[in-house]
């Protein structure tokens, strides 16, 4: 592969089952059927958001022995589809699961990162505002380079049950946008830009804001929502969910 554009993702799963398992194990797909909302929102009326772990919601397939599944985890024209979002539940006790699975990647493994370029045309299809990033973050404005990226890790120390909603808030509308779901006692990883700001909400309860100021920014929610940053290097259980 000479030259290439666009991002490396897992474009679809193939799931295999071994063994039957009569009570349990299911694979669920909590927020299959919910709403698509339209161009790149996340929130609109009718989605569902549940945890990748709630096996009592959404589609729910019994392992049999020799059966297949096939899922996508992205729409036709490239956009994530957040209703792909899987879980594993636990098999019945004394009972046994076992599968395998091949994950068919968007483009090769090996291929290099691709190059930002300032004049691809998907930077307009895809709504790109370089004026957003003129925000401002700790008191530092924010570079409008492009490629200052970075990777938000947010733990929820709040709720070991339940689940925090990220968001990001627009800087030119300062409307708060729905970015994921931090189940209880995890981490969640997202990828941003620097300068971006995020709030948490659980209920009506809502979080001070928070910026993602350098390459890798790390924050645990803790009670009544305060959020800390996590110092690079202090000890903390990291799980990253995969849409």
């Amino acid at each position: 592969m000479r030259s290439h554009f666009g991002w490396q993702d897992r474009l679809a799963t193939l799931f295999w089952y071994l063994n039957d398992v009569p009570e349990g194990g299911q694979t669920v797909f909590p927020r299959a059927g919910s709403a698509v909302c339209p161009g790149f929102v996340s929130n609109c009326q009718g989605v569902r958001y549940a945890p990748p772990r709630a096996c009592n919601v959404g589609l729910q397939v019994q392992p049999k022995k020799g059966s297949v599944i096939l899922w996508y985890n992205h729409h036709p024209n490239g956009r994530g589809d957040h209703n792909a979002l899987h879980g594993g539940c636990p098999p019945a006790e004394g009972l046994e699961k076992w599968s395998g699975n091949k994950w068919i990647y968007i483009k090769p493994r090996r291929a290099p990162p691709s190059q930002w370029m300032d004049d691809h045309p998907a930077l307009r299809r895809f709504g790109w505002n370089e004026n957003a990033l003129q925000e401002l973050a700790r008191g530092k404005e924010v570079t409008d380079d492009p490629k200052g990226a970075c990777t938000l890790s947010v733990t929820n120390g709040y709720s070991s049950a339940g689940s925090l909603k990220l968001a990001w808030i627009d800087p030119v509308t300062g409307r708060a946008t729905h970015v994921a779901e931090v189940p209880g006692g995890e981490e969640l990883q997202v990828q941003s830009w620097l300068g971006r700001h995020f709030v948490v909400t659980h209920g009506e309860e809502k979080s001070r804001p928070f910026a993602c100021d350098r390459a890798s920014s790390s924050f645990r929610v803790g009670a009544d929502l305060v959020v800390s940053p996590v110092l690079p290097g202090a000890a903390d259980p990291r799980h990253r969910q995969e849409v």
